[in-house]
């Protein structure tokens, strides 16, 4: 079987983004309901015994198999780490309503928490002993398991989400840039044209936009979360076609001007000094005049790279002249950064709950944001909201 397609990596994959999900927007949401049934079903068809999966160092290793790295497997075994768990053992009846108890004990304990497993989804500590007698976590070794019964709950069909493959592409573009090398426009062409497929077939999946990269990557995850927020609010105004796939093309490369910037500045804890602050007002302007010279990027592109900085007031950066008319997606991209700074933890601050950035939303609307586009993204918002509860 080829390794990318083995069931413990699809299972890792949609748990990872189920987890995500739930910290951004609970439990509760359909998509994590959907998303756990699609792990639930990555394990169906496995042999009678079920599946064993070892996260060793980050590294996940599948019956014995090493099947390497990931994001998501990344991203899970960390999850798991913080209570102490490196080994899941996966039996054939293993159903999505024992997924999302499991998810719900993760996203609620605190840390060092004792988590229960299931009747079909055992826990355990691995470790190996050394020769100087001391044991090594995740590494091998023995399993301490225990169990308990969950109620069982109606199934909830499964959804379609965005390949791993597409987020690492994106991964690979952004290195491309920050290393100052020649922009392949097609591969964001395909990325966003998965996006907008994926908006398209299953209604309310902005909301699967959960971060999947640790600080140092803010980036990363930042433009991808801007790139479905943004095509979120563009369908809700009827946008569609090639306009659609120019908007999420922007909205992907909106902050390529920030790899330019010093790591340090981006991650720096605390405030930063006025010669850090001119650097990081310099991303707009450094973004515009990259992908002016890259050839086949949208003129949207270049427009909101610049633009997406200057708020509805005209008060931010770069400075322009009286009269300037921002653009639309410019407004639309304002609005997607200011919801996903703010709901993202970051180095110097922790994350907010979705009511108070709608609070901060609202008390922008008119000065910073456009008040229109301000109230159709919190219609959708609400509409998404409220189909999960």
């Amino acid at each position: 079987m080829n390794r990318e397609r083995h069931p413990a990596r699809t299972f890792c994959r949609h748990l990872a983004t189920a987890l995500a999900t739930a910290g951004l927007y609970g439990v509760e949401h359909a998509q994590v309901k959907r998303l756990c049934e699609l792990a639930a079903a990555a394990v169906t068809g496995t042999k009678d015994a079920g599946l064993s999966l070892l996260f060793i160092e980050d590294e996940l290793v599948a019956d014995g198999r090493s099947l390497g790295r990931g994001m998501y497997i990344d991203r899970l075994a960390r999850q798991l780490r913080r209570f102490g768990i490196s080994h899941l053992k996966l039996l054939p009846g293993l159903d999505g309503e024992e997924l999302r108890q499991f998810i719900r004990q993760l996203s609620e304990a605190a840390a060092d928490a004792r988590i229960r497993a299931s009747a079909n989804l055992r826990l355990g500590r691995v470790e190996i002993r050394y020769s100087d007698g001391k044991s090594r976590p995740d590494a091998g070794g023995e399993i301490d398991e225990s169990n308990f019964t969950v109620e069982d709950l109606p199934e909830v069909a499964g959804v379609e989400e965005i390949p791993e493959e597409e987020l690492a592409r994106f991964a690979e573009i952004c290195e491309t840039v920050r290393k100052k090398r020649h922009l392949h426009v097609v591969g964001i062409s395909e990325i966003v044209a998965r996006f907008v497929a994926a908006f398209t077939s299953e209604a309310g999946s902005f909301f699967a936009l959960a971060p999947l990269r640790e600080l140092d990557e803010y980036t990363f995850t930042h433009s991808i979360n801007v790139c479905t927020l943004n095509i979120a609010q563009a369908m809700a105004l009827g946008i569609s076609g090639q306009m659609l796939h120019d908007i999420g093309v922007a909205a992907l490369l909106h902050d390529m001007g920030k790899l330019f910037v010093p790591e340090e500045i981006l991650t720096k804890k605390g405030q930063l000094d006025e010669r850090e602050w001119e650097l990081v007002r310099q991303h707009p302007v450094r973004g515009a005049r990259y992908l002016l010279e890259t050839p086949g990027v949208p003129r949207l592109a270049v427009i909101v790279a610049y633009e997406h900085h200057i708020q509805y007031d005209r008060q931010g950066y770069p400075q322009v002249p009286a009269g300037w008319k921002q653009n639309i997606c410019s407004q639309l991209t304002t609005i997607s950064d200011v919801f996903d700074a703010l709901r993202t933890e970051r180095a110097y601050r922790g994350s907010m709950q979705v009511h108070h950035i709608s609070q901060i939303l609202l008390q922008n609307a008119g000065s910073k944001l456009n008040p229109q586009l301000t109230h159709n993204f919190l219609r959708v918002l609400e509409r998404v909201t409220s189909a999960a509860r």
